[in-house]
């Protein structure tokens, strides 16, 4: 997973996976030990179902999911752009 981050101008970047994960684990602490407490569980569970995983389909697929769960969970959306 990863988020992008757009500056003024047309240039930007992607943040890793190591960034994009810290990133999103300090928004979570800031919301709260509740929505913490979530994150870093919905974290844990799709880090074990990845991991388990050998079919790169069903790898993206579950990346996909997981990346929408964490937007429902710290942003409120039930939408996902995912970026290819």
């Amino acid at each position: 997973m990863a988020i992008s981050l757009e500056s003024e101008s047309e240039n930007f970047r992607i943040a890793g996976e190591a960034e994009t994960r810290k990133k999103l684990y300090q928004f979570a602490k800031k919301e709260g030990p509740e929505c913490l407490f979530q994150y870093v569980e919905l974290m844990k569970k799709y880090d074990t179902l990845i991991s388990k995983c050998y079919n790169q389909k069903e790898r993206d697929d579950l990346c996909t999911l997981a990346a929408a769960e964490i937007t429902e969970l710290l942003f409120g959306r039930k939408e996902v752009e995912i970026i290819e």
